[in-house]
């Protein structure tokens, strides 16, 4: 059996430094979260910071930010069925 040290030789990607990477993050302003794509960034800004989430469960009333969120929510707290045809 190979000892820890001895994978991380023989294996380069075990550990990543970012320093040599060179990857830019865009970092948001308002609360220092980083992406690493800006279409990331935009949409933290225009869903997420400083927001308080958009949607309520009918049942027990838990705000949630995201309207996919909130069906995955249903289906696997609630054990909610949809019905053929009703789109959400």
């Amino acid at each position: 059996m190979m000892g820890a040290s001895a994978k991380r030789k023989r294996d380069p990607m075990t550990v990543v430094d970012d320093r040599w990477l060179h990857i830019k993050y865009y970092g948001c302003k308002n609360c220092g979260k980083k992406y690493k794509w800006k279409d990331s960034l935009i949409r933290h800004h225009r869903y997420v910071c400083g927001k308080d989430p958009q949607h309520s469960c009918p049942i027990c009333g838990i705000k949630i930010r995201y309207k996919w969120l909130l069906k995955k929510h249903l289906i696997d707290t609630h054990e909610w069925k949809i019905p053929k045809g009703i789109h959400i």
